[in-house]
């Protein structure tokens, strides 16, 4: 298959830009129903009403959040698949794809797990506090109920999809000073925000090495730490650690 046929099939499975899509209407639907189903089934405001509508007008401002995020992450991967000011375009065989994918997903699920743990003790603090506050017990413990199950349910597929990545039959990777794409994953390290902190060529078992570049994105407030990784194929370590020079005048 010709690289041309290659970055053909990414763009078209450029899943940013379906995922605003997708994440607008479900979100959509279900802030307008928790905004308008108060005065439309006669929930009195005291009895949870506003409650319902507060929860209603954060999912709608989340659902903005999203779609802007996603969108602007999908032109960034269109623009990559493009060939626009790239580095590398390397594809990766199953052998050395096997071997890189392990240690990847390893370190990938264990991010995920810290993240589920954080998460389930921030929303019961969150909501002890409320309840505190002298808000309804039952409506908050309900919400806090079901963000902790819509995390759980968020990381399991997650997880999974990481365990999915271990049947490919290898990697397409296109590198640039701005991201980079691994099997239609994009790594944006130096826009929207991302920052980018480190890089580096580390070496698996003595056989393979795997370019690491770190970056943080904005969340909340806060940061959020990044790494992604890229296999290296056979004999192009040299022209790894010049994509990393060139990456890395970014920082």
């Amino acid at each position: 298959m010709s690289n041309f046929d290659l970055v053909k099939r990414s763009m078209i499975k450029n899943k940013y830009k379906r995922t605003a899509i997708r994440a607008g209407l479900i979100l959509g639907i279900i802030s307008l129903t928790l905004l308008f189903l108060p005065p439309i089934a006669r929930i009195d405001g005291m009895e949870g009403g506003f409650a319902l509508q507060f929860f209603g007008f954060f999912v709608f401002m989340m659902t903005i959040v999203v779609i802007v995020i996603y969108g602007r992450m999908g032109r960034m991967y269109a623009r990559l698949a493009n060939f626009e000011s790239i580095l590398a375009h390397w594809q990766i065989g199953k052998d050395e794809y096997a071997s890189f994918i392990k240690y990847d997903i390893a370190e990938n699920i264990k991010g995920f797990k810290l993240m589920r743990k954080s998460i389930f003790i921030i929303s019961l603090v969150v909501g002890s506090i409320l309840i505190i506050a002298g808000l309804e017990a039952d409506i908050i413990a309900y919400i806090i109920g079901g963000l902790i199950l819509l995390i759980w349910f968020v990381s399991f597929l997650a997880i999974s999809g990481q365990k999915r990545k271990a049947g490919r039959d290898g990697a397409d990777i296109i590198l640039s000073k701005d991201g980079g794409i691994i099997n239609g994953e994009l790594h944006n390290w130096s826009k929207m925000g991302s920052a980018l902190e480190g890089g580096g060529i580390g070496e698996l078992d003595g056989k393979q090495y795997v370019l690491e570049i770190a970056y943080s994105v904005p969340n909340r407030g806060a940061r959020v730490d990044v790494t992604a990784r890229f296999p290296v194929p056979e004999g192009k370590l040299t022209e790894a650690e010049f994509i990393l020079d060139k990456i890395m005048e970014n920082k």
